[in-house]
């Protein structure tokens, strides 16, 4: 049983992007990994989830002493953004128990982080996102999901040719999956692709005036 509730709480970053609306709530929410792009998006999501669904008071805190849960008047949820995990116990942890308040924190790996992630794993109440770099499968599930969302038909090569050219760092990724987009779907071709992205950002005005030309 206590292996089960570890893998319920850990969620796949990738998968909460895609798929945020189907992820029930959860009073506390614990960012961690050594990739900062995919970190922040993930925080990103959280808040943007928060802010779509209901009235949420955001407020980023550097430790938890900063935050306050006292009752709003006009029953706006508040979401805290924590940096430092300092004063982090399961004691503090339970006293900040509410429904009105949600908890995000967010703090790249070492070892203090990696003692407080085993802890919120442990709890119903919590999720747990690992945030590295962008496996091919990562890739895969983005670029089918971004470019169906276009109405982009992709073949086989053209497909290979992003998984494997793209950056493995979400924020980079998906910037320059952006420029790929941005493109008229006639236009996107294996060459035009390694001509976008074998160039620095210098020269990518360049080659789209070049591009868009034809």
């Amino acid at each position: 049983m206590r292996i089960l509730v570890l893998v319920l709480m850990k969620i796949d970053p990738v998968k909460y992007i895609l798929e945020k609306q189907s992820f029930k709530d959860k009073n506390f929410y614990f960012v961690s990994g050594n990739e900062i792009t995919l970190m922040q998006k993930i925080r990103d999501e959280i808040i943007q989830k928060y802010q779509s669904d209901q009235k949420t008071i955001i407020e980023h805190v550097k430790n938890i002493s900063e935050t306050s849960n006292n009752n709003n008047l006009f029953g706006e949820k508040k979401l805290s953004i924590v940096s430092d995990l300092k004063e982090i116990d399961e004691k503090k942890i339970n006293e900040l128990i509410d429904d009105n308040f949600i908890f995000v924190f967010f703090s790249e790996n070492s070892p203090k982080t990696n003692q407080i992630k085993r802890f919120f794993l442990n709890r119903g109440d919590s999720y747990v996102f690992d945030c590295y770099e962008l496996t091919k499968n990562d890739k895969s599930a983005f670029l089918k999901f971004y470019f169906q969302e276009q109405g982009f038909s992709l073949s086989n090569e053209i497909f290979w040719c992003l998984e494997e050219m793209l950056d493995n760092r979400y924020g980079f990724f998906k910037s320059d999956l952006d420029k790929i987009k941005s493109l008229e779907e006639r236009l996107v071709s294996v060459n035009n692709i390694k001509k976008l992205l074998s160039q620095n950002d210098h020269v990518v005005d360049k080659i789209f005036f070049e591009i868009f030309k034809k």
